[in-house]
């Protein structure tokens, strides 16, 4: 069943109407969300469909742009010739519909003078604005007013995220990991259990701070007074935990904290919210709802704050604790540290160069040695080479008393026949050159 009615002029703000349709409809589903060309199956009857459904909303979102009231003088569109914006805001005035204008850009409330008589009471009704420069701080405040107006809403369509994020919150508190530094307390003025909730959660947590919402706490009034105290804390982003509390009663006393709205209210609440009704017989359907059921306001002052002498002797058990594992920790690495000075490298660090030099040495004596030995090997090699030339060289032969005989042009002669008489000849001998001529023959030569 639809929760809210957009209500718009087709020819001037559709596209507004349908960013809102699609913003609200994903928050709270597409059927909590009623707009014509969406809503209306084909085929249906759209008088019907349209006057229907407006009259199961609880809110109708008037959307209006600088052009509405112009747009509305020159006639409708529709075949049947019917101004259904205007219809649809006189039929939400008379079944009681609340009628919120959503002004669009810098569009203003028309007179109530240009108005028809039957929706004149338009311009009384408080507006929101929608501005494209701020589009998405302006819904989310229609979304904030919409769950404080109509609180099922967040109830039927809660993110499983924000329920666990806001279990986790409540955890931490309890467990004494995240304390509570302000606690939102809805009570009655001056009550017993305003006393009991201040003075016990005072007593073991001095710091802690309460935001006090005073409200009826029965009769016709509460549940509107309790939801409005609820909406404000629960907006509070200092408050961390919201404790409904009231003294015991009898059972038509208690019936507010087991009205439908309140506790859908607490359920679409960010923020834990803890029970704490009347006394450990006293169930209202509160309890059920809450994150936290307390028999009592009393205890309800003891859950929700630690201890100070706990939390004092929680932290020297701490600080022992971190004493122990830090001397630990300092025994360890000193010991690790003596391990590596008695290391050689470190515990004598010269013996390493010692023995680099040693080594040195050594190399140098063997590359001395080596290099000798080879010298020797090569002198004796270069001894046979010489002797081995000497004996192959010319020089030799011309030692042992023989003589190269050349031509003048410095040709050898090699043979007798080869030499002309009178020829002029050379004779290289071992210490020098001799020149001669050559004669004829002696006899007996």
């Amino acid at each position: 069943m639809p929760s809210i009615f957009i209500n718009y002029r087709a020819q001037e703000q559709a596209g507004y109407a349908a960013l809102l349709d699609r913003e609200l409809a994903e928050r709270f589903g597409p059927d909590a969300v009623f707009r014509a060309s969406r809503s209306i199956p084909p085929g249906a009857d759209f008088t019907r469909e349209i006057l229907g459904s407006l009259r199961r909303c609880e809110v109708l979102l008037a959307v209006m742009g600088p052009g509405w009231l112009a747009a509305g003088r020159r006639g409708s569109t529709e075949a049947d010739g019917i101004d259904w914006v205007h219809r649809e805001i006189a039929e939400a005035f008379v079944a009681n519909v609340r009628v919120i204008p959503i002004l669009v850009e810098d569009a203003g409330m028309p007179p109530a003078l240009q108005l028809p008589a039957d929706i004149a009471g338009l311009v009384r009704c408080q507006y929101l604005r929608l501005h494209h420069r701020s589009i998405a701080s302006d819904v989310a405040r229609l979304v904030d007013e919409l769950i404080r107006l109509v609180p099922r809403l967040a109830a039927d369509r809660r993110h499983p995220y924000e329920f666990v994020q806001r279990e986790t919150r409540l955890y931490r508190l309890l467990d004494g990991a995240a304390p509570a530094t302000r606690i939102g307390l809805i009570t009655g003025r001056a009550s017993a259990a305003e006393r009991d909730v201040r003075e016990n959660a005072m007593a073991r947590w001095p710091a802690v701070q309460f935001a006090i919402e005073n409200v009826p706490v029965q009769g016709p009034t509460a549940v509107p007074a309790m939801l409005e105290a609820l909406y404000r804390l629960d907006r509070d982003p200092e408050v961390d935990v919201i404790v409904l509390a009231r003294g015991g009663g009898s059972v038509e006393d208690l019936l507010p904290f087991s009205d439908e709205a309140l506790c859908r209210a607490v359920a679409a609440a960010r923020t834990p919210v803890v029970s704490a009704i009347g006394h450990e017989q006293d169930s209202p359907l509160l309890d059920l709802v809450a994150d936290l059921r307390c028999s009592t306001p009393t205890d309800a002052g003891k859950r929700l704050v630690p201890a100070v002498s706990e939390e004092v002797g929680r932290l020297a058990e701490l600080r022992g604790r971190a004493r122990r594992a830090v001397t630990v920790r300092l025994d360890s690495e000193a010991q690790r540290l003596a391990a590596i000075r008695a290391r050689p490298a470190l515990a004598a660090p010269h013996q390493l160069l010692d023995r680099h030099a040693e080594e040195l040495a050594a190399l140098r004596d063997r590359a001395a040695r080596c290099l000798g030995h080879r010298l020797d090997a090569a002198g004796t090699d270069l001894g046979h080479a010489r002797s081995r030339v000497r004996a192959l060289s010319p020089a030799a032969t011309l030692a042992r008393g023989y003589a190269v005989v050349q031509r003048a042009d410095g040709t050898v002669v090699r043979s007798a026949a080869d030499v002309a008489l009178g020829s002029a000849l050379r004779l290289r001998l071992a210490d020098g050159i001799l020149h001669a001529t050559t004669t004829p023959e002696a006899d007996g030569e």
